[in-house]
């Protein structure tokens, strides 16, 4: 689907119930990520494997997100969707690995390092990180505004953010300030990037609607991991697209504050999160977004 204009595209959006908007994201981005990622390398095996780590039941959330805040199906606003989405696959691949969460399912298809071998699944996910690095740096910007994306792109990545939660997912601690830290960094912190680059491009650099587009993917983020813990304890792998019990040794929301308890804050979350919509003026779409996250849980 191509809409040139990009008020047209976003009042088109905010019309459709979320998961068909949700499936427009999904035909948008799908053909520039192939690209991206089948002309990565030269070497076959090492391609396939790039191509298998982003096909399956992927939602594209984060690319949704991106193109949402910046109010836009522009090319840049899907490059930086892409990048997103690449530099997710990598952290999927690297986190279903034998030393970590020895997963062998992800998005209803066998995991990179089931159908490809620990060795090359590891040195996907090494390629893909610059690639998304690769796509942020050619993207039609002022070099200003390129900079504001790729230097908080990075700590998001990094010891700060997806690879900080994961060693803490690997030692984790009972304390419910540490488990909520945990899942900021493994999650929201990559959610909120993709809510504040949507918010630089569509409004410049420092607009007074990053604190809000932060905020939400934060809190985005929580509800995103709380409501996976439950699906982990409770539904099947038809519904995930992965292995469930995997985290049934693990130290969780869940664990802390049972089934019920965790039900109930994913809700209180899902009533803050529409207000967060609401001062962006994006509730048409978030606003299903939320209900849609929210009600896995139920």
């Amino acid at each position: 689907m191509t809409i040139s204009n990009n008020a047209d595209f976003i009042f088109h959006m905010r019309q459709l119930p979320f998961l068909e908007s949700l499936l427009i994201t999904k035909k948008i981005i799908e053909p520039h990520l192939y690209d991206f990622v089948s002309q990565a390398t030269g070497h076959h095996q090492l391609r396939d494997a790039l191509i298998h780590s982003t096909q399956g039941s992927g939602k594209y959330i984060r690319p949704h997100l991106v193109m949402m805040f910046a109010e836009s199906n522009s090319k840049t606003a899907i490059d930086v969707g892409c990048a997103v989405e690449i530099a997710h696959a990598y952290s999927l691949i690297h986190d279903d690995l034998p030393c970590m969460d020895n997963a062998d399912l992800r998005r209803g298809l066998p995991s990179t390092w089931k159908a490809f071998g620990e060795a090359t699944a590891v040195l996907a996910g090494d390629a893909l990180i610059p690639l998304a690095y690769e796509i942020l740096a050619a993207l039609d910007l002022a070099a200003e505004t390129k900079i504001g994306l790729i230097a908080p792109f990075s700590r998001v990545l990094g010891g700060h953010g997806l690879v900080g939660g994961q060693m803490m997912d690997l030692f984790p601690s009972s304390n419910i300030n540490d488990i909520e830290q945990m899942q900021l960094l493994k999650t929201g912190e990559l959610l909120s990037f993709c809510c504040v680059a949507g918010t630089i491009l569509s409004r410049g650099l420092h607009s007074s609607q990053e604190t809000v587009a932060r905020e939400f993917g934060l809190k985005l983020g929580l509800v995103y991991q709380i409501v996976d813990d439950l699906l982990s304890l409770c539904g099947t792998s038809e519904q995930t697209g992965k292995p469930v019990h995997n985290d049934d040794d693990k130290i969780t929301f869940v664990t802390v504050f049972g089934v019920e308890g965790s039900k109930q804050l994913v809700q209180t979350l899902g009533d803050e999160l529409y207000q967060l919509s609401q001062k962006v003026g994006l509730e048409a779409n978030l606003g299903q977004l939320v209900d849609f996250v929210v009600h896995r849980a139920h």
